[in-house]
């Protein structure tokens, strides 16, 4: 006897058609990305240095941001679901297929850094919009890893997208014009305004080597 959850049927991927993914952050927009996952995205793993916020994502009282869309994932895989306090160490599950970060922006760098460092890189996404909006997109980005086609929003384009916020924040601080040359991903001439570019980080948390050459 096969169970059914195995062979699939409508709207129950099959156990081979599944993603298995890992969600780092678990606030507001972490408890959204969930409820709003396709059928074959299937969560295996939370991460959030906030107990508290895993807890109300496991098991959401009816008060909970998104505890509606929650309820597919709390009856089929919440019970089933690891916990961790540190990415670093889910990162280290051999289960997981990708990951999804949704964690406040000065930790993306180093959870999607960490996620893509090695042979056999995890897919990484985050998405701003409303639940119309994010379904379609998750979708595709599941689609093209199991076809290992080009999703809609690939990471290259998200990071020269993200780059420009990046330099006008920077200008707005200094007050004056930049130069910037997007090969080297430097200012022109302007040790002032590349200081600007990151921030320092503790001992631990520093970004791996790999990533430091290749930005």
């Amino acid at each position: 006897m096969v169970p059914a959850s195995v062979l699939g049927g409508v709207g129950r991927p099959a156990a081979n058609d599944r993603v298995h993914l890992g969600v780092i952050g678990t606030g507001i927009r972490g408890k959204y990305l969930i409820g709003n996952l396709p059928p074959e995205g299937r969560v295996v793993a939370l991460c959030d240095c906030h107990q508290g916020r895993m807890a109300s994502t496991l098991r959401p009282g009816p008060s909970e941001p998104y505890a509606e869309p929650l309820q597919e994932f709390v009856r089929q895989d919440a019970q089933r679901c690891a916990t961790y306090q540190d990415y670093r160490r889910m990162l280290d599950n051999p289960g997981l297929d990708a990951v999804i970060v949704a964690t406040p922006d000065h930790h993306h760098a180093l959870a999607a850094g960490l996620a893509t460092d090695g042979p056999d890189p995890s897919v990484l996404r985050k998405w701003r919009g409303p639940g119309h909006v994010a379904r379609p997109h998750l979708a595709d980005w599941l689609q093209a890893m199991r076809t290992r086609g080009v999703p809609n929003a690939p990471a290259e384009v998200g990071h020269r997208s993200a780059t420009v916020c990046h330099l006008a924040n920077i200008a707005r601080q200094l007050g004056r014009r930049l130069r910037w040359d997007p090969h080297a991903q430097q200012f022109l001439g302007d040790d002032e305004a590349d200081a600007l570019l990151s921030r320092p980080r503790r001992t631990g948390w520093d970004l791996p080597s790999s990533i430091k050459a290749a930005t």
